[in-house]
């Protein structure tokens, strides 16, 4: 997962930072890309993995079954494939 967050991280940050070769891809007027909008859509999803990665590492623990029941099907989404959360939604 640390590898996964650094490079979604890098990447995010190269256009935000100045990249020249990231920006030099940005067009000049506003409009809509197709190719670029699939590469941040592509970034939103793994930083949502990240995101409920961390939080469910962090919290899980704490929550009673009714607070888990609440949050189960949004973590088993985003982290049942992952065979060291499986316990969690058996």
């Amino acid at each position: 997962m640390a590898s996964i967050s650094k490079k979604a991280y890098r990447e995010a940050s190269e256009f935000i930072h100045g990249n020249f070769h990231k920006i030099a891809i940005l067009p000049e007027k506003v409009e809509i890309d197709l190719e670029l909008l699939s590469k941040w859509l592509d970034l939103v999803e793994i930083n949502k993995l990240i995101t409920v990665f961390v939080l469910a590492v962090r919290f899980s623990k704490d929550l009673n079954e009714e607070e888990f029941g609440k949050i189960e099907e949004t973590m088993k989404d985003e982290l049942g494939s992952i065979e060291p959360f499986a316990p969690l939604f058996t």
